[in-house]
């Protein structure tokens, strides 16, 4: 029993004893290890502080270390001064090889440097070298006065120099004709129809427009207006904005164009692409709009042109003027059968033909020859190309009309029912399809100053040059049709440029 009673006893101690030497072990093992840490205490002030605060400096920073030739390089700069400032002056950046924007009004802000709060004056500017190098910005300097807690008057004065900037050449591997180096580009169009059937003369009002961050809107490249045959485009004019923001600028260009199928069949607007060079990623990419396929119908049977063919051009052919009076004095016949009616048309008819006669007799007088008398045509043409120019100076719409009109008269021989056979009988014919394209763009333009800005002595000089020089050199006119005709496709010449 006495046995069973210290076996527990005997346990409890052996562990205590165990426990104990390894205490003493690790005690012993941690007083050996650490290192001894020499601390130097020094006198008076801290090293390299200043006994009392700077009264103004410049602070200068830039948001790359490295750009592309025409890239945007954003620099803040900024003013801290202590007091209450009186006056002062801080220089702008210059640069004689760099375009400089600046980003907005300034602001105006407190901060604390070492110690000392400063108010703050800031502004923000764009910078787009413009050749490949580097990069060197003169010292900004600031001078004002100040007054400080007591009232005494200071002059402050500092200057600061932004450190120098690589500028980088074109890349080897950008293939666009415009170099945009940009953060971010993007290209978009509305107002085509979702549905891929149109109908000739149908009138389209599409919108273009591309926004590019960190550019001017200068240097946006414009939209190309090259239409496949059987569709006009009557351009406005584009629309650029530059819009300045805390992190750079923000360009846009916007263009609207009305479109019109003239042609039946099937036509594919081409594709818009615009290469441009992300300086972000530091690669090549390509904003775009997908072409698109219609199915253009011919509506009534007509031909698939909208240039304000004459639907019916017999009118010119009427060139004596006296069966118009008695086309004119017999419409009261069909008015009403009184005596009298009749009798006023007997006055007439009389009247008329007495001034036929002596108008006959007068001619014969004066010695009028038969081939004076066959000129009575060209009087009647002369009518018609006057009525044109007056149409053209007015700037009417109808001035394709009259152009067919005078046409389809002085050459009966061929067949005028469009402005593209038109051009191929005429002299001069790039100046006259660009004006009258110009005008045509009048009808459909959603400008309202569109019409105040229209001129039409160019049309004009043109029509009449292009007449006496058929008049000099009437020639054989062959029966059949030009086996090339001229295209209404003046082809505007784009301006592009590449700076390498």
């Amino acid at each position: 029993m006495v046995n069973r009673l210290f076996i527990p006893l005997i346990v409890i101690l052996s562990y205590w004893a165990l426990g104990s030497a390894a205490y003493a072990s690790a005690a012993a093992t941690l007083s050996v290890e650490p290192d001894p840490v020499f601390v130097d205490v020094i006198d008076n002030n801290p090293p390299q502080q200043n006994s009392s605060p700077r009264d103004s400096f410049i602070e200068l920073s830039a948001d790359k270390d490295t750009v592309y030739v025409q890239e945007q390089l954003v620099l803040s700069v900024k003013l801290f001064f202590n007091g209450n400032l009186i006056g002062g002056e801080l220089s702008e950046p210059a640069h004689p090889n760099a375009i400089i924007e600046s980003l907005g009004k300034q602001t105006e802000y407190s901060r604390f440097r070492d110690g000392t709060r400063y108010r703050v004056v800031e502004r923000r500017y764009a910078i787009f070298p413009q050749q490949p190098g580097e990069l060197s910005l003169p010292a900004l300097r600031f001078e004002g006065q100040t007054r400080d807690a007591s009232g005494r008057l200071k002059f402050l004065r500092d200057s600061k120099q932004l450190f120098t900037v690589p500028v980088k050449d074109v890349p080897e591997g950008f293939t666009g004709d415009t170099w945009l180096p940009a953060t971010d580009l993007t290209l978009s169009g509305t107002g085509l129809p979702a549905d891929a059937s149109l109908n000739t003369g149908q009138n389209l009002s599409r919108s273009l427009s591309v926004v590019a961050e960190g550019l001017p809107a200068e240097t946006l490249p414009p939209f190309s207006h090259d239409m496949p045959p059987g569709m006009r485009a009557y351009p406005d004019n584009p629309e650029r904005t530059t819009t300045p923001s805390e992190n750079g600028l923000t360009a846009r260009l916007t263009q609207a164009t009305a479109l019109v199928p003239v042609e039946g069949g099937e036509l594919v607007l081409p594709e818009i692409r615009i290469p441009w060079w992300d300086t972000d990623t530091d690669s090549q990419k390509v904003a775009r709009i997908e072409a698109r396929a219609f199915n253009v119908q011919a509506t009534n049977g007509q031909p698939a042109t909208t240039e304000g063919e004459a639907e019916n051009p017999q009118p010119a052919e009427q060139t004596v003027p006296a069966p118009a009076e008695n086309n004119a004095g017999a419409q009261p016949v069909s008015a009403s059968s009184g005596v009298w009616l009749w009798q006023t048309l007997t006055i007439v008819l009389l009247i008329g033909w007495t001034a036929t006669g002596f108008g006959w007799w007068y001619s014969r007088r004066s010695g009028a020859s038969p081939a004076a008398a066959g000129q009575a045509p060209d009087v009647t043409e002369k009518a018609l190309f006057n009525t044109l120019c007056e149409s053209a100076r007015a700037g009417a719409p109808e001035t394709a009309d009259h152009l067919i009109r005078w046409l389809q008269h002085r050459h009966p021989q061929r067949p005028v029912v469009s402005l593209s056979e038109a051009y191929g009988l005429l002299k001069n014919t790039d100046v006259i399809a660009r004006e009258t394209e110009k005008l045509q763009a009048r009808a459909f333009s959603q400008q309202s100053g569109a019409a105040e800005s229209w001129d039409g002595e160019k049309l004009v000089n043109a029509l009449e040059k292009s007449r006496a020089g058929m008049a000099k050199k009437p020639g054989p006119q062959s029966p059949l049709p030009p086996l090339f005709p001229d295209e209404l496709n003046a082809g505007a010449g784009r301006h592009l440029y590449r700076q390498k």
